[in-house]
């Protein structure tokens, strides 16, 4: 695992950063490839994939098995609201809307409310494009593959690395 240091905003890269959080399971060889597993939701951790990465490094052992937890998910600067996230807030995955109140005034109260218009599928595509540009190796294909919500991710990936993909 790693972290990565990725701007808030990426128009204005020297300005505030975040932490974005990628786990690798790397090939048993040499690696001819990165796949990249992209979560759903919006607000799906990487973690959704534990079980997933191993039968994969099974069937494609040449291959480097990257995920990425979303800005604001998992453990890449999570966005969340105690006491209102809770594992009892409708199944831990979505906020209750009663709460939703109470969450606003805790992210007002802690100054990350303005930040939220930067915790986009468009940042998040470009914390992506920089993941893979710190992490490929040279002559090494990059393959995506999203679902659900991660299929509109790596769109957006599309329009900001088209050329930085062998496969999505």
């Amino acid at each position: 695992c790693a972290v990565l240091s990725a701007p808030l905003d990426h128009a204005s890269p020297g300005g505030e950063h975040i932490d974005v959080h990628i786990a690798r399971r790397p090939a048993s060889g040499v690696a001819k490839r990165q796949l990249w597993l992209l979560s759903g939701g919006p607000g799906q951790g990487g973690n959704i994939w534990n079980g997933v990465v191993s039968l994969l490094a099974e069937r494609i052992p040449d291959t480097d098995v990257m995920v990425i937890d979303h800005r604001g998910t998992g453990h890449s600067t999570r966005l969340t609201c105690p006491p209102q996230d809770t594992p009892q807030s409708s199944g831990g995955y979505v906020l209750d809307p009663d709460g939703a109140p109470a969450c606003l005034a805790y992210l007002a109260d802690t100054g990350v409310l303005p930040k939220l218009a930067w915790f986009t599928s468009s940042q998040a595509a470009q914390d992506l494009k920089l993941a893979i540009q710190r992490t490929r190796r040279p002559g090494q294909e990059v393959h995506v593959w999203g679902g659900s919500y991660g299929t509109h991710w790596a769109h957006r990936l599309l329009q900001h690395a088209p050329d930085e993909l062998s496969g999505i």
